[in-house]
């Protein structure tokens, strides 16, 4: 048993390691406490202040949580910071990445992630109170994130409550 917690662990690690390399992420900034082994959310605010500091190239706004989808199944749900290098990496197989109005009420899915949930690109997903359109359906050389789905993090804050809050700045 414990050399099989070991061997899930490490492959966890080496995807979350995958992750990160195919973003283009060096480093991540979180805020952890004693009571809890999960990322606490803090400010948005000193991603400028990050920023500033020399070396940095670029600093991005990031979240995520294990999210339910239309009241049935549940998936990681990614909140990116919109216009960020995070977006970089993916490739639209489907769709497109909204701006403006149309990004309030978009979200993009990973292509294992919309096979899970059984959609397609125009159909709605429901999180909570808000109904979104699938505008794009991506791969990623990530299979975190071909099995997640993303959101702008503006749209990701409000449907958990957490308006200028995140976990992670990339």
């Amino acid at each position: 048993a414990g050399v099989s917690m070991a061997g899930i662990a490490w492959g966890f690690q080496r995807g979350v390691d995958r992750t990160f390399d195919v973003r283009g992420t060096d480093m991540v900034i979180t805020r952890m406490t004693k009571r809890n082994p999960m990322p606490s959310v803090f400010d948005e605010d000193c991603a400028s202040e990050i920023a500033l500091l020399s070396g940095v190239l670029a600093v991005a706004k990031a979240d995520w949580e294990y999210m339910t989808i239309d009241d049935e199944k549940s998936a990681v749900v990614f909140g990116w910071e919109t216009g960020s290098y995070l977006w970089d990496h993916i490739s639209m197989s489907e769709g497109e990445i909204q701006s403006g109005e149309d990004a309030k009420t978009s979200i993009y899915l990973g292509v294992l992630c919309a096979e899970m949930l059984g959609k397609n690109l125009g159909d709605l997903v429901r999180i909570d109170k808000l109904e979104l359109r699938v505008a794009g359906i991506f791969h990623s050389d990530s299979l975190v994130e071909n099995s997640a789905g993303v959101l702008p993090l503006e749209v990701f804050q409000l449907a958990n409550g957490k308006q200028g809050k995140v976990k992670h700045l990339n």
